[in-house]
């Protein structure tokens, strides 16, 4: 009879233990929101999850890589602009200057304006971003424009 009671007593704490433990289990699924805690738990979930972790890691990647483009290509496109608008006031500043009033006081004065308007355009065409010039290509080691 004791030995009977012994086997009993086992067999219910083994069986408590099993539902403790599964209870544990659950409770922790059910607060992290994972469907399993170990890849060996479910192997073809946890392939699954896997490759969709390595899928968005990528795309993040891409991502980071397509803001840093965008970021270079409104840097280039704003000196582009600058670059143009001081073209266009060359541009008027020559006009003026080919007039046959202008005397050649006024001519000089318009000469140092455009030495220093071209100073100015190799300031935008040398520009650097992110450590790189944006108008050198594929050779970085020097600046692109010199006079």
């Amino acid at each position: 009879m004791r030995i009977a009671q012994r086997t009993i007593s086992r067999n219910y704490l083994n069986q408590l233990n099993t539902s403790m433990s599964k209870k544990a289990e659950s409770l922790e699924r059910s607060t992290s929101g994972l469907k399993f805690s170990k890849l060996s738990d479910n192997v073809a979930d946890g392939t699954r999850a896997m490759h969709i972790q390595e899928q968005r890691y990528q795309s993040q990647q891409q991502l980071s890589t397509v803001k840093d483009l965008v970021s270079e290509f409104e840097s280039v496109d704003s000196n582009m602009d600058s670059i143009q608008s001081i073209m266009e006031s060359l541009q008027e500043k020559v006009l003026t200057g080919m007039s046959e009033n202008y005397g050649q006081t006024k001519r000089d004065i318009l000469a140092q304006e455009i030495s220093s308007c071209k100073d100015q355009i190799l300031q935008f065409a040398n520009a650097q971003f992110g450590g790189k010039y944006l108008f050198a290509g594929t050779n970085n080691s020097s600046a692109p424009f010199t006079v």
